[in-house]
């Protein structure tokens, strides 16, 4: 599976990725301005386009998760998560009792209170995809752990946070964050549990690197960062023609 970041608030930006071709539209709340109305429509429009929504959730906290769930994304990812205890408390906010802490009250989540409220607790583990963060020297060392977590459904290696936890930020390709990333792929692989990467390469060349690892999906840069790229070659090429 392929896929791309949203961070603005237009849902057409999550439907023009959809129809463009991604299966998967992360929608960012860690890193944006995004509000809980903001994410709705972004899932709604994911939705229409055909495409897979995940909502990245600012932080591991029960609270913030909790209006993201009942928005009704087909996956939610947790950042930073370095311990099994962080993984734990992330599944907890997302399973009903008594596997979980999460709350009875969904809205969009059961169609608006169309379908069936016990239906809906009762499906509801198979209904939304849980996936984790791998940022750090941390979180790869306890990786073992982490991976033991019930309900984990699958990892998001964040390359660029995990190059700056040895001390290398930004370098995400230098030896030792690399070696990090296919420690993580290795262990995945062997808990059977699907691992992605989110990179800001486009290039073919690059990408072709990155699927070589074993991963089974790919997120790739985002929308304000393509159009930026889009917007600057058209004023360079435009004031080119000028000449």
């Amino acid at each position: 599976m392929i896929g791309t970041g949203i961070s603005l608030a237009d849902p057409c930006l999550a439907e023009m990725a959809a129809l463009a071709g991604f299966d998967i539209v992360l929608i960012e709340t860690e890193h944006s301005q995004l509000d809980y109305q903001a994410v709705a429509a972004q899932i709604i429009a994911a939705k229409a386009g055909g495409a897979f929504s995940a909502v990245r959730v600012p932080w591991n906290e029960p609270f913030l998760a909790k209006r993201v769930l009942e928005i009704g994304p087909d996956a939610v990812i947790f950042p930073m998560i370095n311990t099994a205890d962080e993984a734990k408390k992330a599944m907890d906010a997302c399973v009903y009792p008594p596997d979980g802490t999460r709350g009875i009250g969904p809205v969009r989540a059961f169609r608006y209170g169309l379908t069936d409220l016990k239906e809906y607790v009762k499906n509801s583990d198979q209904a939304l995809l849980r996936i984790i963060m791998v940022e750090s020297k941390t979180a790869v060392k306890n990786l073992p752990e982490i991976l033991k977590t019930q309900f984990v459904d699958a990892i998001l290696i964040g390359p660029c946070d995990m190059s700056f936890s040895i001390g290398r930020g930004g370098d995400i390709k230098c030896p030792e964050n690399m070696a990090l990333i296919e420690q993580t792929v290795s262990a995945c692989k062997k808990s059977k549990l699907p691992v992605g990467i989110w990179i800001g390469d486009d290039t073919e060349q690059e990408l072709r690197l990155w699927w070589k690892k074993g991963f089974d999906f790919l997120l790739c840069s985002n929308e304000f960062v393509l159009l930026s790229a889009a917007q600057k070659q058209l004023c360079k090429t435009l004031k080119a023609a000028q000449r």
